[in-house]
């Protein structure tokens, strides 16, 4: 994922991509010149002052447009797209371009979404779970769910069923450090079932309309999480009220998306927030809820191709206290395996006409079920 993220290489790197180009040769014969207050400039050094004075008012134009660019995706929440904004006049344009941009604080806020990026990826295909290594190793197998499509609704055409596991499962493993229970899954589905929108439109038809998580989620109360900020499409706060072991709590949580288009991936990460986090100040819990002891992370990468579509997702649950070991078997053998049946089947219920999310993905009104159309770019998959 690293590789796609341009901020954070500029930023990290010291290759001669990252360093500020060199200024033409008029605006580096200005730059020696004295200043303008003082007498005695030959006519055409005056000449070169006022050339370079232009050419610096082109840099600030070209700047700007970048910036405006970059803070209209930033607004949405969109950090790809912000770092495309700012990528296309890092790597080419001049010195004074690139002074701007790295001095702005859309450049600080783009550089930290695009790092954030790089440790969902680290942490989903990588090393970077609280000491747990890539694939399997250092996991325990938790449990398998069957994951035939046609019974959650997801008919296959003759071209992915050629391709499609003879006998597909979503494995769930686990590993326990001190208070953390980390948990990792990987599974399969069909890129495209009939007509209908690409299966990642479902997935993310479940998260983003916050109004119908009653459709597919076991301990939410009421209709789902209560929106703490301005909605936007990318990046959210939510407080979602749940009821768990007969308590009812509430999580807080920073909601994020990230489209990587041209990798033909999906990152989704879910923030939960400390209940000593001066965020509960600011927002308290609702009346009757408690915070919810600990907090949860959750990753997610979707790796869309032209007919499969391969799912990864790693939760870590952070305890108050180390975690009992019915807990774990309770999560492992019930909760995890009913939310993602009831995520599957969600899920392709999300792409069907007359279904409950139908209407929001017919207007798609935040542009995200277009991002899932252009996404399958990915080949071999």
């Amino acid at each position: 994922c690293s590789s796609t993220n341009g901020v954070a290489r500029q930023a990290a790197s010291g290759s001669a991509a990252a360093q500020p180009q060199e200024p033409s040769v008029l605006t580096k014969t200005a730059l020696v010149l004295p200043s303008r207050q003082f007498g005695g400039l030959a006519g055409d050094a005056l000449a070169a002052v006022e050339l370079a004075e232009a050419d610096a008012g082109a840099s600030d134009a070209v700047a700007d447009a970048a910036l405006r660019a970059c803070r209209a995706r930033l607004d949405l929440g969109d950090i790809v797209g912000a770092e495309t904004a700012l990528m296309a006049e890092l790597e080419g344009g001049g010195r004074r371009v690139i002074e701007r941009l790295r001095a702005s604080p859309e450049y600080a806020e783009t550089l930290q979404g695009a790092q954030h990026m790089e440790q969902v990826c680290l942490e989903v295909y990588g090393e970077g779970v609280a000491g747990s290594k890539a694939g399997v190793r250092g996991w325990t197998k938790g449990c398998e769910i069957r994951m035939d499509p046609n019974e959650f609704g997801m008919p296959m055409d003759e071209a992915t069923a050629k391709v499609f596991p003879p006998d597909p499962k979503y494995t769930l493993y686990y590993s326990i450090h001190g208070k953390k229970l980390n948990i990792k899954g990987d599974g399969v589905i069909p890129t495209r079932c009939g007509d209908m929108l690409p299966s990642l439109a479902g997935f993310v038809a479940m998260y983003l309309e916050t109004d119908l998580w009653s459709e597919w989620h076991p301990m939410i109360i009421g209709k789902g999480p209560l929106e703490k900020t301005e909605r936007r499409p990318y990046h959210n706060l939510w407080q979602i009220p749940l009821k768990f072991l007969m308590q009812t709590q509430v999580e807080m949580v920073e909601h994020r998306f990230h489209f990587l288009t041209e990798r033909g991936l999906m990152l989704m990460s879910l923030e939960g927030t400390p209940p000593s986090h001066a965020l509960w100040e600011t927002y308290p819990p609702p009346r009757g809820h408690k915070p919810l002891p600990g907090y949860n992370q959750t990753r997610v990468a979707v790796a869309a191709g032209e007919l499969l579509t391969y799912f990864t997702t790693v939760v870590t649950i952070n305890g108050e206290f180390a975690i009992p070991e019915f807990i774990v078997r309770l999560v492992m053998t019930w909760l995890l395996p009913e939310m993602i049946r009831r995520q599957l089947k969600a899920g392709a219920a999300c792409l069907k006409a007359g279904g409950p999310h139908s209407a929001r993905t017919d207007v798609d009104a935040d542009g995200l079920y277009a991002e899932c159309v252009r996404l399958p770019s990915c080949r071999g998959l």
